[in-house]
């Protein structure tokens, strides 16, 4: 701020005077404006995206706060991690690790949705154990590409990789320990989802047919 204010006294007195500034310390504080500003675009037009699709598929809003709960819980398993370990949390793990955390909703979409195709009167209980296994598939392939990266020679790679193992590792655990207690039992049907599962009933019928 001290260079542009004589920068700007000059320029009175040579209004043609151009100058270029270059330096560590800028490109440091254009990359740290450049990530929030990702993180904020990029988050905000998930959630109104996703929210949006997810009221149309479930017509819930108590969904949407369902699903916030094992997203919100890696989060913090993943920033307490980052916190104890290396004692800060750097833009870029924030930025790539909260990215990579957004694929633990599918548990909970996947959870949801064999909860509306359930029997009437099952409870999500039921649901969840017959999904428990590729649950628990999905997050340990996950967490296993993660932990391989625990051992790259960048710093930068390390932290991502304990931001996001362990914090799909917590999104798993509060999706299988809490939602089957918070969710409804009876999930209202909507016309978009009918369409949607009468599609895929004809796709996976295809499939089977074809292995």
């Amino acid at each position: 701020e001290a260079l542009e204010d004589i920068l700007d006294e000059l320029r009175e007195s040579v209004p043609a005077l151009h100058v270029d500034q270059s330096g560590v310390h800028r490109f440091a504080l254009r990359a740290e404006e450049m990530i929030k500003a990702d993180i904020t675009r990029i988050s905000l037009f998930s959630v109104v995206l996703l929210s949006s699709l997810l009221l149309l598929l479930f017509r819930s809003l108590r969904f949407i706060a369902l699903a916030s709960l094992p997203i919100g819980a890696g989060m913090l398993a993943g920033l307490t991690a980052s916190l104890l370990v290396y004692g800060r949390v750097h833009g870029i793990s924030l930025a790539f690790g909260a990215a990579m955390l957004g694929v633990t909703i599918d548990y909970v979409v996947h959870l949801y949705a064999h909860q509306a195709l359930a029997p009437r009167g099952e409870s999500p209980r039921k649901s969840l154990e017959a999904i428990d296994r590729t649950l628990i598939l999905c997050a340990a392939s996950t967490t296993v590409g993660f932990f391989v990266l625990l051992f790259a020679p960048l710093p930068g790679l390390r932290e991502v990789a304990l931001f996001a193992m362990l914090g799909v590792i917590t999104s798993l655990l509060v999706t299988r320990t809490f939602l089957p207690l918070l969710m409804p039992w009876e999930i209202a049907h909507t016309p978009l989802r009918t369409a949607l599962m009468r599609l895929l009933a004809s796709t996976l019928g295809a499939l089977r047919r074809n292995r």
